[in-house]
């Protein structure tokens, strides 16, 4: 544990790791009834078990490639403290046997900006639920990328300038002002969806910074798919 502690304090040098039975960190009121569940097991087998089954009732279909892979790679969680935010961290070993660390925040719907929480019903259900029960968040530990963003990290477009823009071809088939990356790979480019639109699962765009952007695609097939690639690579 203090080699996983010194690794993660290389990014956060404020972070602490702290035990599953340490009930004034819990802080058991703040806390989920499923997710003291889960953190009450002392068998790591347990706990595992108990994790990947609310993965699986939360949001199996959609992550069903991801599930999958920590159905069989997941060798421990342990539980995180990081300015006051409890957070879970995955150690996931891949292909290779080498253990990176993916960490998903506790659902934390307060952090949402007004916007989102007036238009919280556009976004896909399973989405939602991965909000509200799974994680606020989940993604590479050491870089927050490669997996869906924390709510108050979320990006709206318009907040950002894209010299990209003076050079597409073609009209934006979305809204820069309700538009959101949910989902960033750390190279610049989100899944993105406008929260305007009619079905936002299936039209979610790829915003590229230095391409044009892929329009109507399937929210949870590449969200499943680039976080499959990110715990498998």
């Amino acid at each position: 544990m203090n080699d996983i502690l010194e690794y993660l304090r290389k990014f956060r040098p404020d972070i602490d790791m702290i035990p599953f039975n340490s009930e004034d960190a819990l802080q058991k009121e703040q806390i989920p009834e499923q997710w003291m569940s889960i953190l009450g097991a002392e068998d790591i087998t347990i706990r595992k078990n108990k994790l990947i089954s609310l993965w699986q009732h939360t949001c199996g279909r959609e992550f069903s490639r991801v599930i999958t892979h920590l159905n069989t790679h997941l060798t421990d969680v342990f539980l995180l403290l990081h300015k006051g935010q409890l957070l879970l961290l995955y150690a996931i070993r891949n292909k290779d046997g080498v253990v990176y660390y993916y960490e998903g925040g506790f659902p934390q719907l307060s952090a949402r900006s007004p916007y989102l929480q007036a238009h919280w019903q556009q976004l896909p259900a399973a989405l939602q639920r991965f909000y509200e029960t799974l994680h606020n968040g989940f993604y590479y530990s050491s870089s927050g990328n490669m997996g869906l963003v924390p709510l108050q990290s979320l990006l709206k477009l318009s907040d950002k300038a894209w010299p990209i823009l003076e050079e597409l071809d073609e009209d934006l088939e979305l809204n820069l002002e309700t538009s959101y990356g949910f989902f960033k790979n750390g190279m610049g480019d989100y899944l993105v969806l406008d929260l305007e639109k009619e079905n936002t699962g299936e039209e979610a765009i790829l915003w590229y910074s230095q391409e044009e952007p892929e329009y109507e695609l399937p929210f949870w097939e590449v969200v499943d798919e680039w976080t499959a690639l990110g715990i498998e690579e």
